[in-house]
């Protein structure tokens, strides 16, 4: 079988379960996405030469790589490499490809040289299939890596902390190890420092952050706003001073100028109700703002979100804010049941419908109770409605008639 007839027969094989792009000449085929596990793919890459064939992934690392993107590949390649050894029970085979002068150089991991059948490559990508899934799984913190990959890491580290830095004096005012914090929780990490104020700790390396801070696990919102960013976690709402975030934000985007780092960018709240963002291996934990200005802080990004819907509407064409509603495709059941659910929505409580909607003069059509408080206990009052349908301008006679119901 020669290379494009491989590639036809694999295109109409497979078509349906994985999304790819091939290269009939050279007998290539670039996976991208696993359409039965929902799972991407990323730089797999499968050769065909004859009756062998050799499927792999490929790390690559080029020479204008930043510090903290050689890092995030590194972690990707060891994490990938102990999920297929877990699955295969033993050592994945491991080529360098130095990239004949090329600026980069590149490791591969999978199978190679492989005597082919359709059966044995199919079992061949299963098994890289699964080992995609589990890296979903592992953390890299989770496995071994040698003193010398370590040492890598820690180099490349100490390049983003300089970066770090050199962005922001204010959040690396000093080493936390010098810090009373530091000596309490015995970090002695020169990759981690203590913000002026000591309002925010900033690190390079997750291993570093676990130490230091316990993530609480919950689903958290988030909301940033004018003056304060404020999360809501169950029914606490927690608020920090924006400031510090955007100061962050900019920090890390320095650390690779190339990469677009927002998109990375995690927010979550730990135990101490310190707010974590995290990119990679970056990480910021910020102290909240007092609770008892907290009403002051939501007062303050209210009137300002009023302030900016005033100035929108004034300028934003109609039919961006405008709304209009047409009643008249409604039956007179339809409307009222219309009408109940906005009584509804207003806070009436026990709303019914009543009477016959067909009758003349429509009768009691719904009632309602309305709760309201005094200086001395909570009250009800007891409301009629009356729904008028109709196409034509309310007369005097429709309006007195109303009186009759009391």
């Amino acid at each position: 079988m020669n290379t494009v007839e491989f590639i036809k027969e694999f295109s109409s094989r497979y078509d349906k379960h994985y999304e790819f792009d091939c290269d009939s000449d050279m007998g290539i085929v670039y996976f991208s996405y696993s359409i039965d596990h929902c799972c991407a793919l990323e730089r797999l890459h499968l050769e065909f030469d004859e009756d062998i064939f050799s499927i792999y992934r490929d790390f690559l690392y080029e020479d204008c790589d930043s510090a903290f993107r050689v890092i995030e590949t590194i972690k990707e390649e060891k994490v990938f490499i102990e999920s297929l050894r877990r699955i295969i029970g033993h050592e994945p085979e491991v080529q360098y490809d130095d990239g004949l002068g090329c600026p980069f150089v590149s490791n591969q991991i999978g199978f190679f040289g492989i005597p082919f059948s359709w059966n044995e490559l199919n079992k061949t990508i299963e098994i890289l299939v699964n080992a995609f899934r589990m890296t979903e799984k592992l953390s890299f913190y989770e496995i071994d890596i040698g003193n010398e990959e370590q040492l890598e890491i820690e180099e490349y580290r100490k390049q983003i902390m300089g970066k770090l830095k050199n962005a922001s004096p204010f959040l690396c005012n000093k080493y936390l190890k010098d810090h009373p914090l530091g000596r309490a929780c015995n970090c002695n990490s020169e990759n981690v420092y203590i913000s002026r104020f000591d309002i925010a700790l900033t690190g390079v390396g997750l291993n570093n952050l676990q130490l230091l801070s316990h993530p609480l696990n919950k689903v958290c919102s988030f909301y940033s706003g004018f003056k304060y960013f404020i999360t809501k976690v169950d029914d606490n709402r927690i608020i920090y001073d924006l400031k510090i975030v955007r100061e962050v934000i900019n920090a890390f985007s320095q650390v690779d100028e190339e990469c677009d780092m927002e998109p990375m960018i995690k927010y979550s709240v730990d135990t101490k109700a310190r707010l974590i963002i995290s990119c990679g291996e970056l990480w910021v934990a910020i102290c909240r703002v007092e609770p008892e200005d907290s009403d002051r802080c939501f007062t303050y990004e209210k009137n300002r979100l009023k302030k900016m819907e005033k100035d929108f509407l004034a300028v934003a064409p109609h039919h961006f804010w405008g709304r209009s509603f047409d009643f008249t495709g409604l039956n007179e059941q339809q409307f009222e049941s219309f009408c109940r659910d906005l009584l509804l929505s207003l806070g009436f409580i026990n709303v019914q419908i009543r009477g016959n909607i067909r009758a003349a003069d429509g009768g009691v059509d719904i009632t309602a109770d309305e709760e309201y408080c005094t200086l001395i206990s909570s009250e009800r009052r007891k409301w009629i409605f009356q729904c008028k349908h109709m196409k034509q301008q309310l007369s005097r006679k429709n309006i007195s008639e109303s009186r009759d119901l009391f």
